[in-house]
């Protein structure tokens, strides 16, 4: 009965703050292991059933299982965060100097090492942030400082090759310290850098904060809708195109349609691409100099593979 009631409980509220964050749902597989576990190894009628077991050991054991539940849905949530999702495509490199990309690495260096302090592989962030606060928010502040203190070209080339989700998602706004790293990092990137990124660095940014989901952040729907108003024309064309590339799920469709909640953004949204588009069909009508310029073939391919 315990067991329906937390899965009821939880399935029931999907669309409330119980599901804004990856955490709650670790939490939620982590107490249902525990409560199944303890089900299992004391019911009579269980088939593994350990009477005989003293119930220290009982209890040992059921919170071992809960823990590598734990441990499994963090390091599988981890590895969907750990994608550079445009670092190898085709002549990225070319259009950096070799100081800038080589100043960049450096940066991006330094925020793997800040990273790795804030993220333990055993320990969460939830019980780090009680013994090891200050390290921890040193170490976002430092990840702040280095993405601020990058030139635009700098910039374009650190972002796509860093894993730029997991950073968003390990970066967090600490509310009972009052101190909002992770607010602070979001506005860096989409109120005061958003000028200086090119198209493939708006796509990555994007991609990390649809990968973080715009539940977890109360401004993360208006900076999607920021990032989409300030790219025009052929570059949105690129952008739409460069969003939906990356074979999965996280495609433009699902963050207009599943993640953006508000009907007056998606709205907002949607006219802004509409209006770019018959812009562009107004240059092809007109036969100017820039639909000249502009005439290849865009194509998207559908595919639907099956084991069937």
């Amino acid at each position: 009965a315990l067991l329906l009631c937390i899965t009821i409980a939880f399935a029931s509220t999907e669309h409330t703050l119980t599901h804004g964050a990856q955490e709650y749902e670790n939490r939620y597989w982590t107490v249902l292991t525990l409560v199944l576990s303890i089900v299992v190894t004391t019911a009579k009628d269980s088939p593994v059933s350990l009477p005989s077991l003293p119930m220290t050991w009982r209890v040992l054991l059921c919170a071992l299982m809960a823990f590598g539940v734990h441990l499994w849905n963090r390091s599988a949530h981890r590895r969907r965060l750990q994608t550079k999702p445009f670092a190898g495509m085709r002549n990225f490199s070319r259009h950096f100097s070799d100081t800038a990309r080589a100043s960049a690495r450096r940066k991006a260096a330094e925020i793997d090492i800040q990273l790795h302090v804030i993220d333990h592989r055993v320990v969460s962030s939830f019980f780090r942030a009680f013994f090891e606060m200050t390290a921890v928010i040193n170490a976002e502040r430092q990840i702040i400082a280095t993405v601020r203190d990058c030139t635009p070209e700098e910039l374009n080339y650190l972002l796509p090759n860093i894993e730029l989700g997991l950073v968003l998602y390990k970066v967090k706004d600490h509310r009972w310290r009052r101190v909002d790293c992770r607010t602070q990092l979001l506005r860096l990137l989409f109120e005061q850098r958003l000028s200086d990124m090119n198209v493939t660095t708006r796509a990555a940014a994007l991609l990390a904060l649809h990968h973080l989901r715009l539940s977890a952040h109360p401004r993360a729907e208006s900076w999607v809708r920021a990032v989409v108003k300030k790219t025009r024309e052929e570059e949105l064309t690129r952008l739409k195109a460069l969003v939906d590339s990356r074979g999965k799920y996280h495609s433009l469709h699902r963050l207009m349609f599943v993640e953006v909640k508000s009907e007056s953004v998606r709205e907002d949204i949607l006219n802004h691409i509409t209006g770019q588009a018959r812009i562009r069909q107004a240059h092809r009508a007109l036969n100017t100099r820039r639909s000249r310029r502009e005439r290849r073939a865009w194509r998207k391919i559908l595919s639907d593979v099956s084991v069937s």
